[in-house]
């Protein structure tokens, strides 16, 4: 490729419910080790399992069923338009709404999205005392949420699992600092994984975090570059899995699989979360930026792929167990394509232009997607429109 530049619900809110401050004492002790390990501020890459013979799943062998452009007209399709979703300003704000579209904020300065859930989202700020300190916040239009919480670390990522928010931070002072759960409604908090010292060799190591759909089972990375150790936590959490090592980021998982790959996103496998045993990788692309789990037996897949002297935008659905691909959407890269998974359900891939839904609000005050429908490969334009501006 030398010489080729890279392509690169329903229910009206009433209001919006958000926080005021609780803080858990700065000073906490760190407990002997004995327990179990989300990504950055922003939403980091994922995780890459390095396997001596990994199988190469198969390449589609069917020809992508014709694609509908006719736009489709009348109620939103069930599931879609009670999402929560952020977006940032040309200013560097953020703003938070839903896609029914009505229900805009904007969040205060320094207040950074960093999870979101299907009715609330998490929002971090440094402490203003300058220390290593993370107060954590939460948004939501439809439900009570607790004040906002400080915690002893600067979280890296988080993942909302159940009635709880699931963070993890970097290293300090050489000391892991486990894994913390916070209550949405109570702001009470438990640790998942104490803090303690790291093994040999891995002080500096940086963390990440990925929640199942179903939240039954979450995964912690620990990376130097990208050589992660991955400690397994099912609920209902008591301790974690034995840790196995993969090359490369979390990405998504579902409660059996885990998927990981490169930096940049050029490959995808699939690991077995009991064994840690590589059970697949897709053959390498130009880029495979955005997935998410279906029905969790199902990884949807976009990617950007080189052929016939044309960048292609594809969505593949992947079996997970297997590797097995179909090819449910290739059309050249015209549109500048990107797949707004977290917007999309276990229906419909919601495909947004221009970028991450998390930058669109720079660069446009209007959505507007199109639907991909995941079990006939109906592709619906101009589906969805909403704002991005308070």
């Amino acid at each position: 490729m030398t010489g080729r530049r890279r392509a690169d619900r329903t229910g009206r809110v009433r209001g919006l419910l958000v926080a005021g401050w609780v803080v858990i004492a700065a000073g906490c002790s760190v407990a002997a080790p004995g327990s179990p390990v989300p990504e950055s501020l922003e939403p980091l890459p994922s995780e890459l399992v390095a396997s001596d013979d990994p199988t190469i799943a198969p390449e589609p062998s069917s020809t992508p069923p014709a694609v509908s452009l006719a736009p489709t007209p009348g109620p939103l399709p069930e599931g879609l338009d009670d999402r929560l979703w952020y977006t940032t300003l040309a200013d560097g704000g953020y703003v938070v709404g839903t896609v029914a579209g009505a229900e805009r904020i904007t969040l205060p300065a320094g207040d950074v999205p960093f999870a979101i859930g299907p009715d609330v989202i998490a929002t971090a700020r440094p402490h203003p005392d300058g220390s290593q300190r993370t107060i954590v916040g939460f948004v939501s239009f439809t439900r009570a949420v607790a004040e906002p919480v400080t915690v002893p670390f600067v979280v890296t990522s988080g993942a909302f699992v159940g009635s709880e928010l699931i963070i993890t931070g970097g290293t300090v002072d050489k000391i892991d600092t486990g894994v913390l759960a916070i209550d949405i409604a109570t702001g009470a908090t438990r640790y998942l994984i104490d803090p303690g010292p790291w093994p040999p060799g891995w002080e500096e190591a940086s963390q990440g975090m990925r929640a199942s759909p179903s939240g039954e089972t979450v995964a912690v990375s620990s990376c130097l570059v990208d050589q992660c150790l991955v400690r397994v936590l099912r609920q209902p959490f008591g301790p974690p899995q034995p840790a196995f090592e993969i090359k490369g980021y979390l990405r998504v998982m579902s409660d059996d699989v885990v998927l990981y790959g490169p930096d940049p996103p050029t490959g995808v496998s699939g690991t077995d979360l009991d064994s840690g045993a590589t059970l697949w990788t897709l053959p390498e692309a130009e880029e495979y930026p955005f997935s998410y789990v279906a029905d969790e037996t199902t990884l949807v897949q976009s990617r950007r792929v080189w052929r016939n002297e044309a960048y292609y935008f594809e969505i593949v659905l992947v079996d997970l167990p297997t590797g097995a691909q179909q090819v449910l959407l290739s059309t050249a890269d015209l549109n500048g394509y990107t797949l707004w998974s977290g917007l999309s359900n276990d229906r419909f891939a919601v495909l947004g232009r221009g970028g991450r839904l998390q930058e669109a609000g720079s660069l446009d005050s209007l959505a507007t997607v199109d639907l991909l429908d995941l079990t006939t490969g109906e592709l619906r334009t101009g589906a969805i429109a909403f704002g991005l501006h308070p």
